[in-house]
């Protein structure tokens, strides 16, 4: 497909949706259902956002209630779960995330994607919460992760792959009444350093009982992300 001030996909009064197999490029911006318990799987997406750096290739927000019985089986403005796995999306043309979860997204589980470029891999701002991304790969993003210090917000960044551009802030900052959760990741720097974490180096921010079981690196070579990346995708098609 190849159209002009529109999304691939644009989900509204929907729910239960399942978006697997296309190719999207050169788009604006796509939306997802209200309902939820979508499945985003086996996708490519590239090109898009090239009028606008204010949204990712995939892109989803909740800026009004809206009220279903799906989650608990009586009036609710919680919606299902959605899951959007085994997809491989580039945020090129300076696009903000590739998976930008806007404006009060909640309960999405982003997981074995290879998500390249933009300014974050995961976002969990604008009241963004209930945001779950694990056993991603994420390419030469700015910064791993940005969360929004609210109480019970719960997001979380665990297992994941992120080769980073500026920073990775580890869970600098995220007190227990948040609820997000950073550990067991492989990060990764252009020089495999990182000097400030929370005024520290990332081995003594660790050595305080921090992060756990996350490791740090130098970005691999070329080839080594092609294949990692290849490995994640095609995992989905067995």
């Amino acid at each position: 497909m190849h159209l002009l001030q529109c999304g691939c996909v644009l989900e509204a009064s929907y729910a239960r949706e399942l978006i697997c197999a296309l190719v999207c490029t050169h788009f604006g911006v796509r939306g997802t259902g209200f309902g939820g318990g979508d499945e985003i799987a086996q996708n490519l997406l590239l090109n898009m956002c090239r009028e606008s750096s204010d949204h990712g290739p995939w892109n989803s927000w909740d800026r009004v209630p809206y009220i279903t019985t799906l989650r608990t089986g009586r009036p609710s403005t919680l919606p299902l779960g959605r899951r959007l796995h085994h997809n491989f999306i580039i945020a090129n043309y300076h696009a903000q995330e590739a998976v930008d979860t806007d404006d009060g997204s909640s309960f999405l589980t982003v997981d074995s994607n290879v998500l390249a470029y933009g300014e974050n891999g995961l976002k969990a701002v604008f009241g963004g919460h209930h945001l779950h991304h694990h056993t991603n790969l994420y390419l030469f993003v700015g910064t791993c992760f940005d969360f929004t210090a609210f109480k019970g917000f719960a997001s979380s960044f665990i297992n994941n792959t992120c080769l980073f551009r500026t920073g990775y802030y580890s869970d600098c900052n995220l007190t227990p009444t948040f609820g997000h959760r950073v550990h067991g990741n492989h990060v990764a720097s252009r020089d495999g350093k990182l000097d400030d974490v929370c005024g520290d180096s990332f081995a003594e921010w660790q050595k305080r009982g921090h992060d756990v079981h996350t490791t740090l690196d130098r970005w691999p070579v070329a080839v080594e992300v092609a294949a990692q990346a290849e490995r994640l995708v095609l995992a989905g098609l067995r």
